[in-house]
């Protein structure tokens, strides 16, 4: 079995909101599909079983899937809903 390459937290949240950056600065969408070729990789690599990544995603999977629902309401030139002032 392969240890686990990013033990410590710290790098942990290092490495996210590095992958988080590069992910907002993409723009064309082949250099996206690059990206996620790359992000499937690494987490092939790492040997990570399935059922714990899913496990592990589940809370950010419920953000993400918060954020899809509301952005679209509240951005853009075309405010549907605005909460506060």
């Amino acid at each position: 079995m392969r240890a686990d390459p990013i033990t410590d937290p710290r790098l942990r949240v290092a490495a996210l909101l590095a992958l988080a950056f590069g992910f907002s600065a993409l723009h064309a969408p082949a250099a996206l599909a690059l990206m996620v070729v790359a992000t499937l990789g690494l987490v092939w690599w790492s040997g990570t079983p399935a059922r714990r990544l899913l496990r592990a995603l589940r809370l950010p999977g419920v953000v993400v899937a918060g954020l899809v629902v509301v952005l679209p309401f509240t951005s853009g030139d075309h405010v549907i809903a605005a909460v506060g002032p």
